[in-house]
């Protein structure tokens, strides 16, 4: 229901696609010809509210920020669970952005759209999978490293999470967050100096 904000201006026709939950299937189905006019400097106009997949969307943009952007999209998700309390919308969206990464795999927002939706399935196995896809195609965010080091963190994988955090860090040492996965890793790792490092490291950039 909410177009990318890259779209280019124009004229559009929406078309349907069918995916079928137990066999995976895809056919397109026949719709009324609808059209969309793109315009950049369009007023905004009221409008019933975005469906819950676009929303869970709109939220994933906002994971390349890091851990300002976290409070606000759990507390978002948190209200959206409360519409949804058997969290389906969480399979449609694992579903559709699963079927839309096999058809575009470079699509980075698709990409923590998938990853945030496993995340909140709890999902470990399928979270891992879908963020190395994201850190993947955002390379250069050191982010994107804290996000798959935390769940390999939560699998108990702590070398796993301590190979991935060694990039991250190389691209933002004072990152704090960085730091604190880091030295939970080294500790989990049983290398408690390592972790008094970076723990240390950690109190000294929070201040």
């Amino acid at each position: 229901m909410l177009p990318p904000a890259d779209l280019p201006a124009g004229m559009y026709i929406l078309e349907a696609i069918y995916l079928n939950r137990q066999t995976g299937e895809s056919y397109p189905i026949s719709v009324p010809t609808v059209s969309l006019k793109i315009e950049l400097n369009a007023d905004a106009k009221s409008a019933p509210e975005l469906d819950l997949v676009t929303q869970l969307r709109s939220l994933a943009a906002n994971l390349p920020k890091g851990a300002d952007a976290l409070e606000s999209i759990f507390e978002q998700t948190g209200r959206i669970n409360q519409y949804d309390p058997i969290q389906d919308y969480l399979v449609q969206a694992d579903l559709a952005f699963s079927y839309r990464l096999k058809l575009e795999p470079q699509n980075l927002d698709w990409a923590y759209t998938l990853a945030l939706s496993k995340v909140l399935q709890e999902d470990s196995k399928g979270a891992i999978a879908a963020l190395k896809q994201v850190v993947r195609l955002d390379s250069q965010n050191p982010y994107a490293y804290a996000y798959l080091a935390f769940v390999y963190l939560y699998e108990w994988r702590g070398k796993d999470a301590q190979d991935t955090l060694k990039y991250a860090l190389t691209l933002n040492p004072n990152l704090p967050e960085l730091q604190a996965l880091s030295g939970i890793a080294s500790l989990m790792q049983g290398n408690v100096f390592k972790a008094w490092h970076f723990l240390d490291e950690f109190r000294r950039l929070s201040r």
